[in-house]
């Protein structure tokens, strides 16, 4: 099939840290991979590139594989990103943004992810910091190796998910909308409260202020 591809995307690269690409020489985003005919049926794959929002526009319509690759400043609101390995996303705005595949070893730093779709997938070793996660759906994956330092989370779902080495311990703010879903996950002391209050509104309990 026809797919371009920027700079080779198909070669296996190891697991890195994340964080180390911002102190990597990567490329700049060439537009020209990125428009005119493509198979629709594959995604379009960019590997080792720095992304701006002044890139996004390009990706438009457009979905897209990545592997380590910086976003930086992006919005990447209703986007479909077809999986996305060894990558660094830095103060992105995420609005109904569709993942589909897989995300591993990825890093979410200080962005917002509003009505995302993790639904059916898989994700490993992903961290989110200092992230804003609202109505993001986790529906039917997998999750290992999973933390949200400094992060708050409002209704989130996790239905039917298997979590292993799920860290909630270090969220800023914990509203899960079924707290029954998080079997797997950790969370520290201080979060029980916040848990055990949404627990008794689902089981009909009338918690009063006394």
């Amino acid at each position: 099939r026809a797919c371009r591809t920027a700079h080779n995307a198909q070669t296996a690269h190891p697991v890195i840290d994340p964080r180390t690409l911002r102190s990597l020489a990567l490329n700049a985003f060439d537009p020209a991979h990125a428009v005119g005919d493509f198979d629709r049926d594959e995604p379009f794959e960019i590997e080792r590139t720095v992304i701006t929002n002044d890139d996004v526009a390009d990706l438009a319509g457009v979905p897209f594989a990545a592997d380590s690759c910086v976003f930086a400043g992006c919005d990447l609101s209703v986007t479909d990103v077809i999986g996305v390995r060894n990558s660094l996303f830095v103060n992105c705005k995420l609005r109904g943004t569709r993942f589909g595949r897989f995300v591993r070893n990825v890093v979410f730093d200080g962005c917002q992810l509003a009505e995302c779709s993790f639904r059916m997938m898989a994700l490993e070793t992903v961290t989110f910091e200092a992230c804003q996660l609202v109505g993001s759906d986790f529906y039917e994956s997998s999750l290992t190796q999973i933390v949200f330092p400094g992060s708050s989370i409002e209704g989130v779902g996790f239905d039917r998910c298997v979590l292993t080495d799920v860290d909630l311990t270090g969220a800023s703010d914990l509203r899960i909308g079924d707290p029954r879903t998080l079997a797997g996950a950790a969370i520290c002391e201080t979060q029980v409260p916040l848990v055990a209050g949404r627990l008794a509104e689902l089981s009909g309990i009338d918690v009063r202020d006394c």
